[in-house]
């Protein structure tokens, strides 16, 4: 039942793949079809042409290996935008930690004139302390 055909370029194998009626396909093939072959296999069975079984299995095994190109697309799709999504998490927390340590400059040069401040009203004090007579 599974003849591989003659010049063919693509390998589709049928191994587990469901006919159309629901009749499982009974052993493991390789058919040998090429991309062009398979797409008028679809163009076929969307046009509502009857296929063979064996074109029938051909495009069944075809339609799962395109499924599964799909989805590692977009697994692969899903996995950037995570990226994306971290990436944009980090530069906002990198953004705040530049605002904070913005601040915590701002503070310490204010400590800094506080503490230049209480030294200077020490001195002063202390030379008011010496100036009055006790």
């Amino acid at each position: 039942m599974c003849n591989p055909s003659v010049g063919a370029s693509n390998a589709v194998d049928v191994a587990q793949t469901s006919v159309s009626r629901g009749q499982p396909f009974k052993g493991k093939c390789t058919l040998m079809i090429s991309g062009d072959e398979v797409k008028r296999l679809h163009d076929r069975t969307t046009r509502g042409m009857n296929l063979s079984a064996e074109e029938q299995v051909a495009l069944a095994a075809w339609y799962r290996r395109e499924d599964e190109v799909e989805a590692s697309l977009l697994r692969t799709h899903e996995a950037s935008e995570t990226v994306a999504s971290l990436r944009t998490r980090v530069d906002m927390a990198f953004a705040q930690l530049a605002i904070s340590v913005q601040r915590i400059q701002e503070t310490s040069g204010e400590n800094e004139r506080i503490r230049r401040e209480i030294a200077d009203l020490r001195h002063q004090l202390a030379d008011s302390a010496r100036v009055q007579p006790a």
